[in-house]
């Protein structure tokens, strides 16, 4: 997510000799966003930004963020000044990295150097780093061989003996918190679980780390999608020998469970996440004609648009790929697993829509 306000944030840096005070006026917006509470911004801000914050407005932008990175916890380090020039107009720059329960933001407080006033007010996340605190704890951890892969191990910090749920993605170059737009589902499961006495571990797909490597070369969903997570499976178990293991599937990673279970005796359990129980083609029709839907146009425009993003899909991967994933039933597969399974659909979904998973 980026929250923008309004304000500046290109310009001619100028870095001075020695560290600039932070301006007033950024300390106090700083303060009141980090410890949720209003302030008066038509006496520190420029009209615009006392327009965009005033009232309770910048308690409810801290609201909107807690709700979806989680709960302020600290200021990282001490806040960083830079001077840029816009113009004829000269400005403040103060940043500030901000630790969040679930994730890390970059906060940045734009003042005019001449006013003082406050110009700018700009949130985005930055990448997580493992951390310990007083709820959860994370660990680095690599598996495979020749596709070496990383991922971040996310443990109850006060429990022991507890069950360990392993993420596996669904379709797409993805980060170990499948990272969508401004959304990081995999995070907030792993500390939402974590929270709740659950381990849970995510890691990078081998198609993102290692796309330019795969790039002209035939590859599989094996490759793609059920090698690494039995992988995973695998160097989880070498590490906690005793601990339940479940395996967590999203879209094709939940399509895919019945393979990770053909080839791994280890899991106690599999959790089925917005997985289809539609054969690819089928379940791609469908999805397509309800996005395109939605959209304006004639029933004509509809249909060549429906036609040429299958075209563009079908053409994205290889023949053989391809082939694998449109014949493969996942319903026919899901029959032979044995153990417990669980499945999980949300009702406004409109990737795998509930027609699609029932």
């Amino acid at each position: 997510m980026k929250t923008l306000s309004c304000g500046i944030l290109f310009g001619m840096s100028i870095m001075l000799a020695g560290a600039p005070a932070v301006p007033e006026n950024a300390t106090v917006i700083l303060d009141a966003f980090a410890a949720d509470r209003a302030v008066e911004m038509a006496r520190i801000a420029t009209p615009k930004m006392a327009a965009a914050l005033g009232g309770e407005k910048l308690v409810l932008l801290r609201k909107k963020t807690t709700d979806r990175f989680g709960a302020f916890i600290r200021w990282e380090g001490g806040p960083t000044v830079r001077r840029i020039d816009v113009g004829k107009v000269a400005y403040w720059q103060v940043f500030r990295t901000a630790d969040l329960a679930w994730s890390r933001l970059e906060v940045l407080c734009t003042v005019e150097v001449e006013s003082g006033k406050v110009a700018g007010f700009f949130i985005q996340p930055l990448p997580n780093k493992p951390r310990t605190n007083e709820v959860y704890r994370e660990e680095e951890l690599t598996f495979g061989t020749i596709w070496k892969l990383s991922g971040t191990l996310t443990c109850p910090s006060k429990a022991t003996g507890f069950p360990i749920v392993v993420l596996v993605h669904g379709s797409g170059l993805h980060d170990r918190d499948e990272t969508i737009g401004p959304n990081k589902p995999f995070a907030e499961l792993a500390y939402g679980l974590s929270q709740r006495g659950i381990a849970v571990f995510r890691y990078d797909k081998r198609t993102l780390i290692y796309g330019k490597k795969m790039a002209g070369r035939e590859f599989s969903l094996a490759d793609e999608v059920t090698d690494d997570a039995i992988l995973a499976v695998a160097m989880l178990r070498k590490k906690f020998p005793r601990a339940p293991i479940f395996v967590l599937g999203h879209s094709l990673g939940g399509m895919l469970l019945p393979r990770i279970a053909a080839g791994t005796a280890i899991p106690s359990g599999y959790i089925f996440m917005a997985a289809a129980a539609r054969r690819f083609e089928v379940g791609l029709d469908a999805q397509l004609e309800y996005l395109i839907g939605l959209q304006p146009g004639s029933r004509e425009d509809k249909q060549k648009l429906l036609e040429a993003q299958r075209r563009e899909i079908i053409n994205s991967v290889s023949p053989a790929y391809y082939h694998d994933l449109s014949t493969y039933d996942p319903v026919a597969a899901a029959r032979k697993m044995t153990g417990p399974m669980l499945f999980l659909q949300g009702g406004r979904d409109d990737n795998v829509r509930k027609i699609a998973h029932n």
